[in-house]
């Protein structure tokens, strides 16, 4: 699911996570991942990417692509 996910800039440029490897290092407040999960319609999961802003720009929201044809789930970033 995470190379479906994208920030879009107030400026309007799209970023996907990149990807890090980190060997056996963990994340302190991430949950480890069950890649194989099915979230349920009106629930939530937390996932925890990095994301590489460019210098001088701010989140405007977090899209989940959903295909070629569909337009993206969006939900604002809280400024």
């Amino acid at each position: 699911m995470d190379d479906d996910l994208v920030v879009r800039t107030k400026g309007g440029q799209r970023t996907r996570a990149p990807i890090v490897m980190t060997g056996s290092a963990t994340w302190p407040a991430c949950p480890d991942q069950d890649t194989g999960k099915v979230v349920a319609k009106g629930t939530s999961e937390k996932v925890c990417p990095a994301f590489v802003i460019p210098a001088g720009q701010k989140p405007a929201a977090v899209e989940v692509m959903r295909g070629f044809y569909k337009k993206p789930l969006e939900r604002p970033v809280p400024s």
